[in-house]
């Protein structure tokens, strides 16, 4: 795992997760208050799919 400490990044990311949660949230407390780590597995190509 490695973390995502870019954050431009970081907003970019969870702004996402929070709109995909279809409820209201305060993206500075989610910021502030999670970590967020990129995970790779074995094989794992990068392609979404």
């Amino acid at each position: 795992a490695t973390p995502i400490t870019d954050p431009a990044a970081r907003r970019e990311i969870m702004a996402a997760i929070l709109a995909d949660l279809h409820q209201p949230g305060d993206l500075a407390a989610w910021l502030d208050g999670s970590p967020l780590m990129e995970i790779a597995f074995d094989g794992d190509d990068g392609a979404a799919g």
